[in-house]
């Protein structure tokens, strides 16, 4: 029997609903993307899982929750001079979230071993200027979305908390974990702790960042990854990392995380 034939009997009994729901579903598919039953790419803003939620929500916070990017840019700069840097001037702005923190800490001359000074001295003026770094609009109510469809939230981040509670200000009770003062590369181990001081497995819990160490953090801890086109990396540099779902707004991640009818493309 040809393969031709049998996808011409399979689309008859399709038709007639001689075929159980479920796998009716998949011939569908199959039928419409020929043999190879691949389906097509899914749209920017959709979920790989189907029909589950999420019960654990981690997320970046600088360049994710927090609009800090301009803030970032101007205290770097700043801080050049000491450190034997190069400045980033406007015009490489663009070009430089295409970069993976590497590639961007290798543009800016830093060596490894000035990193350690050079995040603590960051991490002091973030403290020190916390009155000018805003959440971005839409992140309280973000929170309360995903507390109303029971999923808990917590923050992993290279920002220390003390800095990221006097951020969040009345928003902190939103937040159940905080896992923070990571080194750049240090995330890993921070998502794994959350992990295991939740109870939660990682199949449940996704890690929702704007970074391509983000990504590479998730991956390490066995966990999904939602990448946000609103932070520091471009889309297309996160894209490369193959996040489980992309978000274009704050309102995506309540629907697309939180609700139990989020779909596969």
């Amino acid at each position: 029997m040809s393969a031709k034939y049998r996808r011409g009997v399979a689309a008859v009994q399709v038709e007639r609903g001689e075929i159980f729901p479920h796998i009716r579903r998949i011939l569908l598919r199959r039928l419409v993307n020929g043999r190879s039953g691949v389906a097509p790419m899914r749209p920017a803003g959709q979920s790989r899982r189907r029909s589950m939620s999420y019960k654990l929500a981690l997320f970046d916070f600088d360049g994710t929750l927090a609009d800090s990017a301009e803030w970032f840019i101007q205290r770097l700069n700043e801080l050049a001079a000491e450190f034997d840097l190069r400045q980033i001037r406007p015009e490489d702005q663009e070009m430089l979230r295409g970069y993976s923190s590497e590639q961007v800490i290798k543009y800016l001359g830093l060596p490894k071993w000035k990193l350690p000074l050079w995040v603590k001295r960051m991490r002091e003026a973030a403290g020190n200027d916390h009155g000018a770094i805003k959440l971005f609009p839409g992140v309280p109510e973000m929170f309360a979305g995903l507390a109303q469809c029971g999923v808990q939230v917590g923050i992993v981040s290279s920002n220390s908390e003390e800095n990221i509670r006097r951020i969040l200000g009345r928003h902190t009770e939103r937040v159940r974990y905080f896992s923070c003062g990571a080194s750049l590369f240090g995330k890993a181990a921070k998502l794994r702790r959350v992990l295991k001081l939740s109870k939660t497995a990682a199949s449940d819990a996704i890690y929702i960042g704007d970074e391509i160490r983000d990504a590479t953090a998730a991956r390490a801890a066995g966990m999904a990854f939602g990448a946000v086109s609103w932070g520091f990396a471009s889309v297309e540099a996160l894209r490369g990392n193959k996040p489980e779902v992309e978000f274009t707004t704050l309102g995506e991640i309540v629907r697309l995380v939180g609700s139990p009818s989020t779909t596969a493309g």
